[in-house]
C-alpha cells in the first residue's frame, strides 16, 4: 500500500503531495544553519516553497538566478 506524505508551502500554504518518496509536484526545500556572524547564531531555519511561489519570489530579485540546463535527469 502505497503512503502519502504531505509537504506544505510555507509562502502560499499549498499542501505539496508525495507519494512514497516520489512528489507529484516539484518544489524548492531549503535548509539554513546560521553561524557565528548573524543575529541567529545557533538557529536552523527550514521550509519549503511551491514552483510556483518560487516563480513569483525569484522575480523580485535585483540580479537573475544562475540557469544551467541538466541533459541527464535521475
Amino acid at each position: 500500500m502505497m503512503g502519502t506524505e504531505k509537504t506544505v508551502c510555507s509562502m502560499c500554504g499549498n499542501m505539496i503531495r508525495v507519494l512514497d518518496g516520489g512528489q507529484t509536484e516539484d518544489y524548492l526545500k531549503i535548509e539554513k544553519k546560521w553561524g557565528y556572524f548573524s543575529e541567529r547564531d545557533g538557529i536552523t531555519h527550514s521550509f519549503c516553497i511551491c514552483e510556483k511561489c518560487y516563480n513569483n519570489w525569484i522575480a523580485s530579485f535585483q540580479l537573475p538566478v544562475s540557469e544551467q540546463e541538466t541533459t541527464e535527469l535521475l
